[in-house]
C-alpha cells in the first residue's frame, strides 16, 4: 500500500508542475502585447458610453410611444374653473 501511495506522489508532482508552468506561461503570454495609445482607449470608452446612452434613449422613446413613460417627479394637479382668472 505504501508503494502505491509513493507512486501517486511521484506521478502527481510533475503534473502539478506542468499545470503551474502552464498557468505562469499563460499569465505572462497574455501581457505581451503592445499597449494602445491613451487617445485610442479614451475614444473607445467614449464610444461605448455613447452606445449605452443611445440604447437607453431608444428604450425611453419606445416606452413614451407606448404611453408607459412615468417619471418620479410627475405631479397631477387639478383646480376648479372658479379659481381661474377671467
Amino acid at each position: 500500500m505504501a508503494l502505491t501511495e509513493a507512486r501517486r506522489r511521484r506521478t502527481g508532482a510533475p503534473r502539478r508542475s506542468v499545470i503551474v508552468a502552464g498557468l505562469i506561461a499563460a499569465a505572462l503570454g497574455s501581457g505581451c502585447h503592445k499597449r494602445e495609445a491613451p487617445e485610442v482607449a479614451r475614444k473607445r470608452a467614449q464610444a461605448e458610453f455613447r452606445r449605452g446612452q443611445i440604447a437607453s434613449l431608444e428604450k425611453l422613446i419606445a416606452q413614451a410611444e407606448k404611453g408607459e413613460l412615468v417619471t418620479s417627479d410627475l405631479i397631477a394637479t387639478a383646480s376648479p374653473k372658479s379659481w381661474s382668472r377671467p
